[in-house]
C-alpha cells in the first residue's frame, strides 16, 4: 500500500546532526538535498497509535505483537520504505543528468545550481526563537536557536508492503494505527509537524516514481549445465551490512553472499531451499556459490586492493588522478619510507573504487510514552547506525548448475519490494537487482597452464580448519590446502602479505549467533613456487575452505607483478546524448538563483546610498517601511501605505527609497521570477541593509546601536 503524508503544517524531523553553525536543529535530508521523513520516525508514530488503540481494548496485544514484532525475538510483520518526496526518482535523475553534462563541460559555477542547500531551501526555511526571561520581559541572552522546518503543503509518499505472517485483521489493525496518526517530529505541541495521512490499498511500488523500474529483472541468457549468474545490487535506500566487530554501529563496505543466499531462500521457501541444497554432490563439484557483491566502477565489479601495494608516506594523486605504488611481493631495495595505500577496492587494470558511507542518528524513547523524547535512561538511548549510502551499485555472481539455476531464477522472478541488511523493515536496504549476464564458466584449457611461480589474492575471507578443527588464520595453513588441490609436494611460500577479518553470523534455523573468530582476509596475497610446476588452471571459479556458499574463499590466481603499478582515479563519465528534463526542479532552482541574485544587488544599491540614509531622522522611517513589508508586501500596498503619512518630508524619503527598488525590479526578464515574491525578497534585502548599517554607523560614532536618535 502507498502512504500519502501531506503537511498541514510546518514539519521538523531532527537529524541529529548539523550542516554548519547557523542552523541549531536541522531536518534530515539526502545527499542531493530533498528533505525525507525516516521510515523509522514514521513506524515509530504508527507503533504509538497502535499502542494506544491496544490500551483502549480495540486492537488485540497478540495482534500488535505481530505487526510489530517483539524485541529479541520476532520481527516486525511489514516492511516501510523511507516517505520520499513526489516524483523522487525523476527529480534525482533531473539532478544527476544535470551534474554529469557540468562535468563533462567543467561548469563549477553551474552546477553550484545544485548544490544540496540549494536543493534543501526550495523546500524549507528557518524558524528563529528564544527563551523568555519571565521578569525583564526580555529574551534570556545564549538562547537564540534556529530550526530548519519543511514547508507546510509538502507531500511525501511511502510505501509499505505487509508480511505473510499477517492476517487480514492484523492489516486492518495496522490501517487504522495509520490513521490516527496525526503528528510527526519535533515540537508538535508548538504547532509544528501536523500531518494528514491516506492509503491508497491499490498502489503498486513503480506508482510512487515518475518512470517504472522494476524491483528485479533478468536478462535473456540460455542456462547451461554449469553456469554463471552475474548480478547487480543497487541501493535504492542506505543498507546496514553489520560487522562482527562493530554490531550494527560499524557497517561492512560490501554485501555478502550470504545476504543474496537468505533472499533466495526466502522466495523459494525453507523446504524447497534445503531440499536444493543437499541435492548437492559430496565431492562439492556442483555446489552453489554466491559470491561477495563488491562496488562497481564503470560496470565492472571492483576487488579488494592487495595487502602488498603501498606508497610513498604521505604520497597522494597527482593532478591527472594518477598515483604510482610499489607492489612488495616484487620491489626490492626500496629505500623510502612506505606506507599502505590506504584504499579499498580496484578494478584489474587499477581504477581505484571507494565505498559512500553515511552515519544516520536514532533514538529510542522511554517506555512511559508520556515523555515524548529519550532521556538517557537505562531503558531509553540515543545511538548511531553506521549505513552504505544510496545511490551506488555493487555486482557479485552465483555458480550454479542448470538445475539451481532454473531454481533462483524462478525464486528472483517472486521478488518483490526487495529489502536487505540490518533494519530493512524501516529506512534501510531498499534495493533493486538484477540478473546481467548468464554465461558459461570457460572450460579448462587442454592445454594445462604449468606454472612456477605464482600469485593467489584473496578477494574474501578464507575459512580453514586445523588438526585440531579449530577455525584458523594461520597461513601454513593455507599453503598446505593450497598445495592439496594443487596436488603439489614441493610448493612453497615464498612471500605473503596478510590481513585479517573477524567472521561470525547468524544461524537463522537455530536461532542463534555462529561462532566468532579470525580468518584470512581479503586482500591478502601469497607468492608461491613450485620447482616442479603447477597446474594453476585448476583455481579458476575455485572457492576455497568451508561456508563457500556464502561467497567465503574466493581466490584470484595472478601472474608475478611488477615492481611499480600506477593507480587511477575513474576517469569521467560519458554524458547523455539528450537530456530531458522530466520535473521543473531546474526551472525552480534557477528561479530561487535569479530573485537570490536581485537580493545580493538590493544590498549593494543600498550601500551606495548610505549617506543619504544615515540621518537619524531616515532611520524612523526605514523601521517603519520594514514593518509595512512585513504586513502588506507588493509594491502597490506600500505606495497607498506612505501616501497616508502625514510628514511630507518623510514620503519624500519612502518614495525614494521604493524607486530605488523598483529600479533593480526592472532588470527581470519577463517571466524569468515571480514579481511579487522578487518585489518581497528585494525590498527586504534593501531595508534590512539600510538597518544594518545605521546601527554600524551608530556604534562606530559611540552609541549602542539599538534605538533611534
Amino acid at each position: 500500500m502507498l502512504l500519502s503524508i501531506e503537511l498541514s503544517s510546518d514539519l521538523c524531523t531532527y537529524s541529529g546532526d548539523v550542516y554548519n553553525s547557523l542552523v541549531d536543529i536541522d531536518v534530515v535530508y539526502d545527499s542531493y538535498g530533498f528533505p525525507y521523513i525516516p521510515a523509522k520516525r514514521i513506524k515509530g508514530c504508527i507503533r504509538e497509535a497502535c499502542l494506544e488503540l491496544v490500551e483502549f481494548g480495540v486492537v488485540p496485544e497478540d495482534s500488535y505483537n505481530r505487526i510489530f514484532g517483539e524485541k529479541g525475538s520476532r520481527a516486525s510483520g511489514f516492511t516501510i520504505s523511507n516517505a520520499c518526496l513526489k516524483d523522487y526518482e525523476a527529480l534525482c535523475k533531473d539532478l544527476e543528468e544535470y551534474r554529469q553534462m557540468c562535468v563533462n563541460l567543467d561548469a563549477k559555477e553551474d552546477e553550484l545550481l545544485i548544490h544540496p542547500q540549494n536543493v534543501l531551501g526550495l523546500y524549507t526555511y528557518m524558524r528563529v526563537q528564544t527563551s523568555m526571561d519571565y521578569e525583564t520581559g526580555a529574551a534570556e541572552k545564549t538562547t537564540l536557536r534556529t530550526m530548519r522546518v519543511v514547508k507546510k503543503g509538502t507531500v511525501f509518499q511511502a510505501q509499505i508492503s505487509a508480511g505473510s505472517i499477517l492476517s487480514g485483521e492484523d492489516i486492518r489493525n495496522l490501517e487504522n494505527a495509520i490513521q490516527l496518526v496525526k503528528h510527526m517530529g519535533v515540537h508538535r505541541t508548538r504547532g509544528l509537524g501536523l500531518v494528514k495521512i491516506t492509503i491508497d490499498k491499490e498502489a503498486a511500488d513503480h506508482d510512487i516514481k515518475s518512470w517504472k523500474e522494476e524491483s528485479v529483472t533478468i536478462c535473456q541468457g540460455e542456462i547451461q549445465d554449469k553456469n554463471i549468474l552475474d548480478y547487480r545490487i543497487y541501493l535504492k535506500a542506505p543498507m546496514i551490512c553489520k560487522s562482527s566487530e562493530g554490531n550494527q554501529a560499524k557497517s561492512q563496505n560490501f554485501i555478502e553472499g550470504s545476504k543474496v543466499l537468505g533472499l533466495i531462500a526466502g522466495a523459494m521457501g525453507n523446504q524447497a531451499f534445503q531440499e536444493m541444497m543437499e541435492g548437492q554432490s559430496a565431492a562439492k563439484k556442483n555446489e552453489l556459490v554466491v559470491s561477495n557483491a563488491y562496488i562497481e566502477c564503470g560496470k565492472r565489479r571492483c576487488h579488494p586492493i592487495s595487502a602488498s601495494l603501498q606508497k610513498v608516506k604521505d604520497q597522494t594523486f597527482d593532478d591527472e588522478d594518477r598515483m604510482e605504488v610499489y607492489d612488495m611481493l616484487a620491489a626490492k631495495g626500496v629505500t623510502e619510507q612506505l606506507t599502505p595505500v590506504g584504499l579499498a577496492y580496484m578494478t584489474e587494470d587499477g581504477v581505484v573504487k571507494s565505498v559512500s558511507t553515511e552515519i544516520h542518528y536514532h533514538h529510542s524513547r522511554p517506555e512511559d510514552k508520556s515523555i515524548g523524547r529519550a532521556d538517557g535512561g537505562q531503558d531509553s538511548s540515543f545511538y548511531q547506525l553506521e549505513s552504505i549510502g544510496q545511490g551506488q551499485s555493487f555486482r557479485g555472481y552465483i555458480l550454479a548448475d542448470r538445475t539451481q539455476a532454473e531454481k533462483i531464477i524462478e525464486a528472483f522472478r517472486k521478488m518483490k519490494n526487495i529489502r536487505m541488511g540490518y533494519g530493512k523493515n524501516a529506512e534501510y536496504g531498499g534495493v533493486r537487482m538484477s540478473i546481467e549476464s548468464i554465461r558459461k564458466p570457460d572450460e579448462r584449457k587442454k592445454d594445462r597452464s604449468i606454472q612456477s611461480d605464482f600469485v593467489v589474492r584473496l578477494d574474501s575471507p578464507v575459512i580453514l580448519y586445523n588438526e585440531n578443527g579449530m577455525p584458523t588464520s594461520d597461513v601454513e595453513i593455507f599453503r598446505k590446502y593450497m598445495a592439496e588441490i594443487l596436488k603439489s609436494d614441493d610448493l612453497v611460500l615464498e612471500n605473503c602479505f596478510l590481513k585479517y577479518e573477524t567472521i561470525g553470523g547468524f544461524n537463522v534455523t537455530w536461532g542463534r549467533r555462529k561462532p566468532v573468530f579470525t580468518a584470512l582476509g581479503r586482500g591478502t596475497v601469497c607468492r608461491f613456487h613450485s620447482e616442479k610446476g603447477v597446474d594453476v588452471s585448476v583455481l579458476k571459479y575455485h572457492f576455497a575452505g568451508e561456508r563457500v556458499s556464502e561467497g567465503y574463499g574466493e581466490i584470484k590466481v595472478l601472474k608475478i607483478p611488477k615492481e611499480r603499478y600506477v593507480l587511477r582515479k575513474p576517469a569521467k563519465e560519458d554524458g547523455v546524448d539528450e537530456r530531458r528534463e522530466r520535473t521543473s526542479i531546474l526551472s525552480e532552482l534557477r528561479r530561487e538563483r535569479a530573485i537570490k541574485n536581485l537580493g545580493e544587488e538590493a544590498r549593494l544599491a543600498a550601500l551606495k546610498k548610505r549617506d543619504f540614509y544615515a540621518r537619524g531622522d531616515n532611520n524612523a522611517v526605514i523601521s517603519r517601511l520594514i514593518l509595512v513589508n512585513k504586513e502588506q508586501p507588493g509594491y502597490e500596498k506600500m505606495r497607498e501605505q506612505i501616501e497616508g503619512w502625514e510628514s511630507e518630508s518623510k514620503k519624500d524619503v519612502a518614495n525614494k527609497v521604493l524607486d530605488d527598488i523598483e529600479r533593480i525590479l526592472s532588470k527581470i526578464p519577463e517571466g524569468e521570477v515571480d514579481k511579487d515574491k522578487a518585489y518581497t525578497v528585494v525590498t527586504a534585502a534593501y531595508l534590512q541593509q539600510m538597518k544594518h548599517q545605521y546601527r554600524s554607523d551608530k556604534r562606530s560614532r559611540g552609541g549602542s546601536g539599538d534605538g533611534e536618535e
